[in-house]
């Protein structure tokens, strides 16, 4: 059963997303399981190579400097794989692990931002309680009951797991929407008739592609391009330029329509 969200971010845009379900985040989170099993075999089998098998000869433990060190380190390696494994992911790839990725899932914080570092740590620190008893009892049973499919850890840090739409990234950096206006030769997608349409935008438009560029960096690059085609879609059909296809287009636009805005009436 498909069900979504919709979300109205700063910009009075609403969004709408389609929230993972239980098997999805099962599937993401086996995937991710299986990697980190991996990764913790590679390092045993590095422990080994560096003493760890030390500690156990003719049946009794025989502690030597090097075997006590491989493993202390073998311990901490278990934790930082265990632990970290998601936080990293969570924290550098906008809300993706390996396993949610080839999913397709992301987490998002419940206003529509992408997760920190704050929410990333809290929702992963809490995966603990989420595991008990054991294989995400606690986890799946909150799953089942609460709106969203969400677990304790997205209770606790605000986030939730979306379905993430495939979409193609076109790699855009739009001029600022303030400072020296442009020249009119200069405008690629609107034309006179266009420019004159500009001219009876409200300020709340110009207020919301400014508000979207000041926040640009602060997105990744999925967030930033569903926002900026949900912005620049009504301004294209009301402008007549007809759909917007992709993010390169609706970022250009927004930077025109900014500009054109600005020789109009001012920022």
């Amino acid at each position: 059963m498909t069900e979504s969200i919709r979300i109205l971010t700063p910009e009075q845009v609403e969004l709408d997303y389609e929230v993972a379900g239980i098997g999805s985040r099962f599937v993401a989170g086996l995937l991710d399981g299986l990697i980190q099993a991996g990764l913790l075999l590679a390092g045993y089998l590095v422990a080994l190579l560096f003493g760890i098998r030390t500690l156990f000869s003719g049946g009794s433990l025989t502690f030597t400097l090097g075997s006590s060190v491989a493993m202390a380190l073998l311990i901490l390696y278990v934790f930082v794989v265990f632990w970290g494994y998601f936080l990293y992911f969570e924290t550098r790839w906008s809300g993706q692990t390996p396993g949610k990725r080839a999913v397709g899932l992301r987490v998002i914080r419940d206003g529509g931002q992408p997760i920190d570092l704050q929410a990333a740590f809290i929702r992963n620190v809490v995966r603990l309680v989420d595991l008990l008893p054991g294989f995400y009892g606690i986890g799946f049973i909150t799953m089942f009951i609460s709106p969203h499919w969400k677990r304790l850890g997205d209770h606790a840090a605000g986030t939730i797991v979306i379905k993430e739409r495939k979409r193609p990234l076109a790699a855009f950096s739009p001029p600022e929407a303030t400072g020296k206006p442009w020249a009119v030769s200069d405008f690629t997608l609107l034309d006179d008739r266009m420019l004159g349409q500009v001219a009876r935008l409200k300020r709340e438009d110009y207020q919301a592609i400014q508000r979207f560029f000041a926040r640009r960096s602060q997105l990744d690059h999925w967030t930033a391009s569903r926002l900026a085609q949900e912005l620049a879609t009504p301004l294209a059909a009301r402008l007549g330029i007809g759909s917007v296809e992709d993010e390169r287009s609706s970022e250009q636009l927004l930077s025109e329509v900014a500009r054109a805005y600005e020789r109009l009436h001012g920022s």
